[in-house]
């Protein structure tokens, strides 16, 4: 996957801001019996909470081993190439 455009006033590319906060989210997507998925989420938070909360409900529900990461990553564009 190519991360430049190019335009007339040059190439820029979208990247992660360094200076950004990034959340995280993980829902457990594991099925029951009949079915149903838990649906349980970490709540918002850094990576180092959610891989704690995942550890954590998978000790007290052992059969839950399925998670999906809701990332929200600020990005920003930015030049190839600084103009002068």
């Amino acid at each position: 996957m190519n991360s430049g455009t190019a335009t007339r006033y040059g190439v820029w590319k979208i990247q992660p801001d360094p200076d950004g906060l990034d959340e995280y989210v993980v829902v457990c997507v594991s099925e029951a019996e009949n079915g149903t998925v838990c649906g349980l989420d970490s709540g918002s938070g850094d990576m180092a909470a959610f891989v704690e909360w995942a550890r954590r409900h998978r000790w007290t529900h052992p059969d839950h081993r399925t998670y999906r990461l809701v990332a929200d990553v600020q990005m920003v564009m930015v030049p190839e190439v600084e103009p002068l």
